[in-house]
């Protein structure tokens, strides 16, 4: 005679990829809680970003235009091909 039954449950695969899902999304939205706030309460920090943006802009934007000129523009496809193969070729010599 038994005073309790016990039952055994097995999850499902079905159970085990949504409850990683589930941390998956809540670990991400409190990574991006944790950025958002922090950078809400930042004084000094705004200026400190908006000067490490300028300054990836100005090294993206305006300086590729200036030092790294399109080798390969107004080519056809097979000419760009070819200038590539050859270029690849012609460094190990």
């Amino acid at each position: 005679m038994y005073l309790c039954e016990i039952t055994l449950y097995l999850p499902s695969k079905y159970d085990l990829d949504n409850k990683y899902n589930e941390n998956k999304l809540i670990m991400l939205k409190k990574v991006y809680y944790f950025y958002r706030d922090g950078f809400r309460s930042m004084k000094v920090g705004r200026t400190l970003w908006l000067i490490i943006i300028i300054k990836l802009f100005i090294m993206f934007a305006i300086l590729k235009v200036f030092f790294f000129p399109s080798q390969l523009g107004g080519m056809t496809p097979e000419e760009k091909a070819n200038t590539v193969r050859e270029n690849l070729i012609n460094i190990n010599k």
